[in-house]
């Protein structure tokens, strides 16, 4: 095996070095590879997610099996700022990208009343093709056309969606929601970012909120830190 010498004679092994290269390697490009989604199902076929699943909705909308940077459905993925494409450590007003600098707390730039496919759509950005982010229009469809009931996936709290048409279902974590360098209601509640501007106050976008009683959408601060589930309408179906 073969070693290079580092400053301070620290050694590391060359194979192991790049194997972690590789990896991380790996990791950076998934991050941003393009999810594809060739076939839709009414629930996951198997452990290779995400799936596309087609609950049967009058718009022709499908739903993903999973939250952006999840690996599994009751996984909750990582926390974004709404228009933002990145994630961060903590999430304040001070460091909202689309903060006015000299506004009045907590004044932000109008970047759109709708950003679903747009350069400030993560799910777009990272996931690509017709991938993007759900707009208020699309939860409300989906909380309207299935029943739904609080329950647990693998001991994780949330939302299980059964659609009244044909029987497809998603599960929505309760991941709670981001605000300073803390997660507040973790299992108690989730907040899922849609790509709706509040338009009564700019400073605020909607936010797809599911709790033990129902799911509803409601207003929330710009800079927070919320989950996002991302919808897809064009796909060739399958079986």
């Amino acid at each position: 095996m073969v070693y290079v010498t580092m400053n301070k004679n620290y050694y590391f092994s060359l194979s192991l070095l790049m194997v972690l290269m590789t990896v991380l390697a790996l990791v950076a490009c998934h991050d941003d590879d393009e999810v594809k989604a060739d076939q839709s199902y009414t629930s996951c076929p198997d452990n290779n997610h995400p799936h596309l699943i087609d609950l049967g909705l009058p718009s022709g909308t499908k739903w993903a099996c999973c939250n952006m940077g999840a690996s599994s459905p009751e996984k909750y993925g990582v926390y974004y700022a709404w228009g933002e494409k990145g994630v961060k450590n903590k999430y304040s007003w001070d460091n909202y990208i689309y903060r006015v600098p000299d506004g009045t707390y907590p004044e932000s730039f109008d970047i759109g009343s709708d950003i679903a496919g747009t350069q400030y759509d993560v799910a777009h950005a990272k996931w690509k093709g017709d991938w993007r982010m759900p707009t208020k229009a699309q939860c409300d469809e989906l909380r309207d056309n299935c029943s739904y009931r609080w329950t647990k996936m693998n001991d994780v709290n949330g939302f299980k969606f059964i659609s009244k048409t044909n029987g497809g279902t998603i599960f929505l974590p309760a991941t709670g929601y981001r605000l300073g360098d803390k997660i507040f209601n973790e299992d108690t509640n989730g907040h899922y970012w849609t790509s709706t501007l509040y338009k009564s106050n700019t400073s605020e976008a909607y936010s797809f909120l599911i709790w033990p009683t129902n799911p509803i959408t409601s207003e929330a601060v710009r800079y927070g830190g919320h989950c996002i589930r991302p919808v897809l309408k064009r796909v060739t179906q399958g079986n």
